[in-house]
């Protein structure tokens, strides 16, 4: 299962990389910059991780054909 694989590592850096922006966050003087880099690497992951779900739905919900035509 290469997908679900990939996709749990996905997900882990996903909230991993929440929770470092949001103790970023509690600094006052936060590096804004930073944090931005960080909220899109976190999008990146989310559409990645969307993109495998779509793919393993659409792997899920195929039909086998074993060319029984009765």
């Amino acid at each position: 299962m290469p997908y679900r694989s990939r996709l749990n590592t996905l997900t882990e850096s996903h909230r991993l990389i929440d929770l470092a922006i949001n103790e970023k966050m509690k600094d006052p003087n936060f590096d804004e910059l930073r944090v931005n880099e960080m909220k899109k690497q976190k999008l990146i992951y989310k559409d990645e991780i969307r993109r495998l779900e779509r793919l393993q739905y659409e792997h899920d919900s195929e039909t086998v054909n074993f060319g029984d035509d009765r």
